[in-house]
C-alpha cells in the first residue's frame, strides 16, 4: 500500500472512531497544527515584549524626540500672553507672530524671545500708538530675529534683555527697561522708572544684576527714539539712579 493510501486510510479510521464516540472529526494533521500553535503561544508568553517590560520607555523616547532642536523652549516667539489693559489679538503664520493692539495696550508675557529666523510684529493704530510688554516668567529676553512695529514698543523685563548679532528692530520708537513702570504711569505717558515707581502696580522691579545689551541693528521712524533703562552697578554711586539715555535712531 502506498503512503498516500495509508494516509487516506488513517483519516477514514479517525473519522469513524470520532463518529462512534460522538466527538467532532479532527485529523492528525489538524491535531499537530494545533499543538504547534500552542507551543508558539507558550514561547511568546515566556518572552514578554520589551515595551511591556518597560512601559515608560515609549514615553521617555517621545519626550526626548520632542526636545531635539528646541533649546528648552527658550527660543521662540513671545509666549504666554495676558492682555491686562486695552485690547490685543494674536495670530501666527509660520514663524511670524502678529499682535494687533489698541493704543495703550498692556500685555503680560511669560517669555518674550525671538529666534534668529522668527519675526514678531506689532500692528498699531498709528506711529504714535504705544504697547507695553511686561515679562513675568523670570528669564531674560533674547532678541535674535526681527521685531517690527509701525508704532512704539515698550519691553519691560526685570531679568534683562539682550539683542544679539543679527537682530533687526524696525519700530516707530523703542523703550527697553529692566526697571518697574506702572500701568498708571504708562497710561499717563510718564516714564517714571524705578523699583518704587508711581502708581499702584504691584509688580517687582529689576534686580541689580539685570542687564540690557545690544549687538543688533535698531531703526526707528524719522522722529522716533530709543530708550534703554536699567539700574547702574552697585558700586556706581556717582550716577543718579535710574539712568536714562537716548540712543540715536
Amino acid at each position: 500500500m502506498s503512503m498516500r493510501a495509508q494516509s487516506l486510510t488513517h483519516r477514514l479510521l479517525d473519522a469513524l472512531l470520532a463518529a462512534l464516540r460522538g466527538r467532532p472529526v479532527v485529523s492528525r494533521q489538524q491535531l499537530r497544527a494545533a499543538q504547534r500553535r500552542q507551543q508558539r503561544q507558550a514561547q511568546a508568553a515566556s518572552q514578554p515584549d520589551a515595551t511591556q517590560a518597560h512601559p515608560n520607555r515609549l514615553h521617555l523616547l517621545a519626550a526626548a524626540l520632542a526636545t531635539i532642536g528646541a533649546p528648552a523652549g527658550l527660543m521662540a516667539n513671545p509666549q504666554g500672553a495676558t492682555v491686562v489693559q486695552g485690547s490685543a489679538t494674536f495670530s501666527t503664520n509660520g514663524k511670524t507672530l502678529t499682535v494687533t493692539n489698541s493704543n495703550g495696550a498692556v500685555i503680560n508675557w511669560q517669555q518674550f524671545n525671538i529666534a534668529a529666523d522668527e519675526t514678531t510684529r506689532f500692528v498699531q493704530p498709528s506711529v504714535s500708538s504705544q504697547v507695553l510688554n511686561r515679562v513675568l516668567g523670570g528669564s531674560p529676553s533674547q532678541i535674535l530675529g526681527s521685531l517690527q512695529s509701525n508704532g512704539q514698543v515698550y519691553l519691560i523685563n526685570p531679568s534683562g534683555v539682550a539683542f544679539g548679532k543679527g537682530a533687526q528692530v524696525d519700530v516707530g520708537a523703542l523703550v527697553i527697561s529692566t526697571l518697574k513702570l506702572s500701568d498708571e504711569d504708562f497710561r499717563a505717558q510718564q516714564l517714571k522708572f524705578g523699583e518704587i515707581a508711581g502708581g499702584t502696580n504691584p509688580l517687582a522691579g529689576s534686580s541689580r544684576g539685570a542687564k540690557i545689551t545690544n549687538e543688533g541693528a535698531i531703526r526707528t521712524a524719522g522722529s522716533g527714539f530709543v530708550y534703554l533703562e536699567s539700574a547702574p552697578p552697585v558700586a556706581d554711586s556717582s550716577t543718579s539712579w535710574p539712568r536714562k539715555w537716548r540712543t540715536p535712531a
